[in-house]
């Protein structure tokens, strides 16, 4: 299954993204969407994402936590799991790696940020 991409969709891949690993930042404000297409390595079975606001020169405000098993399913592609966080004040954010299951790192053969433009 190809999922569909979106205009403002934010589309990379991870590999060796162990626990506390940040991804890039985006403008958001509401809504955002996080999708993780085709997970490993071999063994893992879950990894969760943690939603994070960047604050200058303040702790990071802790959005919430969801976990994805879906994409470990197997190695194709089409297993995908997907967050939702919904609320979010207008501002920057970024995904940061929880635990994992499993392994010591995540790959990712997909990555797609949907935020609210």
């Amino acid at each position: 299954m190809t999922l569909p991409a979106h205009a403002a969709d934010i589309v990379t891949t991870i590999r060796n993204f162990s626990p506390g690993v940040e991804s890039r930042r985006w403008n958001d404000s509401q809504f955002s969407q996080i999708t993780f297409i085709g997970c490993g390595p071999r063994g893992a079975r879950s990894v969760q994402v943690k939603m994070r606001q960047d604050k200058a020169w303040q702790p990071d405000p802790h959005r919430g936590t969801k976990t994805f098993t879906k994409c470990f399913r197997n190695t194709n592609p089409a297993s995908y799991s997907r967050g939702t966080w919904h609320k979010l004040p207008k501002g920057k954010y970024y995904f940061q790696i929880g635990s994992i299951k499993g392994a010591k790192v995540v790959d990712v053969y997909q990555v797609r940020i949907r935020p609210k433009k």
